[in-house]
């Protein structure tokens, strides 16, 4: 038992740093050699352990703190573990912070990495974060590996090894060029360039610099500043050229309009 720790309540409890306490519960523990100055006030098989300083959980079933100066505050069987510092699980089940300043808000089975700094998961299932300054609100399945990026909701959305990249919702899209952005859709890419944007629409692709497609379907940029407005398996490969709208209309030449129809 450790010096000026306390068990105030509770059953089968045990603390062994010092300066710590459990309030209540059921077979809660504080065991870490340096999890000094922690506390759990309630719940049940909670744990804190390793070098957990100024740590505590609040309430919650299972839960295990083996960070520093970390919180979780409800839910079950949720980790903070690596020694992330300053970091928090507020509730949910399995979820797992391993980087330093980072949270998850709720939620089942999300994951902030060790690379994961000052990032923030605020609910739904299934999300990965592995870089930092990142952030992603809900949905399932999104993944981000680039930093200072963030995808709001949808499922199955990704943003790749960039910077600064965004994915506002929709199903399976993908952004992998820095300061990409991708509203909402379906399949749709922004990869190989830079500040490239998709607004909606189902399949679209960019891969050049500083190109737009606002909507359609099937829409296709392979060269710097283009742009397509709508339509269907439209194609700019010249740059600094438009589609405006229509079908199957393909622009080769630099600097060049095709306003709508098909074909052309």
């Amino acid at each position: 038992f450790g010096q000026r720790s306390s068990i105030l309540g509770g059953i089968s409890s045990f603390v062994r740093p010092i300066d710590s306490a459990i309030v209540a519960g059921d077979t809660n523990q504080i065991v870490g050699s340096q999890a000094n100055t922690s506390a759990i006030l309630a719940g049940a098989n909670n744990v804190i352990t390793g070098n957990s300083t100024s740590s505590a959980i609040i309430a919650g079933n299972s839960n295990r703190v083996m960070g520093i100066e970390s919180v979780i505050v409800a839910g079950n069987t949720n980790l903070i573990t690596g020694g992330a510092t300053n970091s928090a699980i507020l509730a949910g089940l399995t979820n797992v912070v391993s980087g330093n300043y980072s949270a998850v808000g709720a939620g089942t089975s999300n994951k902030i990495a060790r690379e994961g700094t000052d990032s923030f998961i605020a609910a739904g299932q299934l999300h990965i974060i592995n870089d930092q300054y990142d952030f992603i609100g809900a949905g399932t399945s999104n993944t981000i590996t680039g930093n200072r990026s963030a995808i709001v909701a949808g499922s199955n959305n990704s943003i790749e090894n960039v910077s600064r990249a965004f994915i506002g919702a929709g199903i399976s899209n993908m952004a992998s060029g820095t300061r990409a952005g991708i509203v909402a859709g379906s399949n749709n890419r922004a990869s190989g360039g830079n500040d490239m944007f998709i607004g909606a629409g189902i399949r679209n692709v960019i891969s050049g610099d500083r190109s737009s497609i606002v909507g359609g379907s099937d829409n296709t940029i392979y060269t710097e500043h283009g742009f397509i407005g709508g339509g269907k398996s439209n194609i700019v490969s010249g740059n600094e050229s438009v589609v405006a709208g229509g079908n199957i209309n393909i622009v080769n030449g630099r600097r060049s309009v095709i306003a709508g129809g098909a074909g052309n």
